[in-house]
């Protein structure tokens, strides 16, 4: 997924929204983690989840190498 556009990441927003909502819900219940709780995203790519999880009321940070992804994801973020 490092090499999406901008509109393919902005198109993949709500699916991945979900899937935040669903894996946050099984990380939950393994243990407390409350909102606001830092989460490192490591492989960022677009920088979908790392969005969704911010919007969540989590403290999200994404590390991603890869120069095209994280302009993409530098991108997103502004949106």
């Amino acid at each position: 997924m490092e090499k999406q556009s901008l509109a393919e990441a902005i198109s993949r927003l709500p699916d991945v929204k979900t899937y935040a909502v669903t894996l946050m819900a099984r990380i939950e219940s393994a243990g407390r983690v409350e909102k606001g709780a830092r989460v490192l995203e490591i492989g960022a790519a677009a920088g979908c989840l790392t969005l969704a999880l911010n919007e969540l009321g989590y403290t999200c940070t994404g590390i991603e190498p890869d120069a095209d992804a994280l302009q993409t994801a530098q991108a997103l973020a502004r949106v």
